[in-house]
């Protein structure tokens, strides 16, 4: 999945999301993993950005780190509080229960954005944003280029 075409495009069919959200891809963000899951995992937090953080701008960012790709999903929200974070990848858990009631929400949907990144070899984890907020961060295998792929015959050992 070519992420500099993807990214844009699962982030527009978001309602509202034209207002508060932007979208910056390095050159290079391929992923190999299932589309509809990235899909789903970028839906979901960017939704739940704009459900807690209303207001606030969201930055939708991806860049190469090695042999992964990091898709970071930034609010300037009120953030999570540390003592909530160990659990709020559980099922049924919920924040801030009072915006659940009024906006909905069951409490499964971070757990099942871990569920889909881990089910493709990558991990969401959840920091603060400098000047408050939330980052999410998607960590994905990087589909290397042919070159850096192959192995180097002329190396004893690869």
């Amino acid at each position: 999945v070519n992420l500099s075409r993807f990214l844009p495009d699962t982030v527009a069919v978001i309602t509202g999301s034209e207002e508060v959200v932007r979208v910056q891809v390095e050159p290079n963000c391929l992923v190999k993993t299932d589309p509809d899951h990235v899909r789903r995992i970028v839906i979901n937090l960017v939704e739940n950005a704009m459900k807690h953080a209303a207001g606030s701008p969201i930055e939708v960012a991806a860049m190469v780190v090695d042999e992964r790709v990091i898709i970071d999903i930034v609010d300037h929200g009120p953030g999570i509080p540390p003592a909530e974070r160990p659990r709020i990848f559980d099922q049924f858990t919920q924040v801030e229960p009072s915006v659940t009631r009024s906006q909905g929400g069951t409490g499964l949907g971070l757990n099942i954005v871990r569920g889909l990144a881990q089910s493709m070899d990558g991990d969401v984890t959840i920091h603060d944003t400098p000047g408050g907020g939330a980052t999410f961060r998607v960590d994905l295998p990087r589909v290397l280029s042919p070159r850096r792929s192959r192995r180097n015959p002329a190396v004893i050992g690869s």
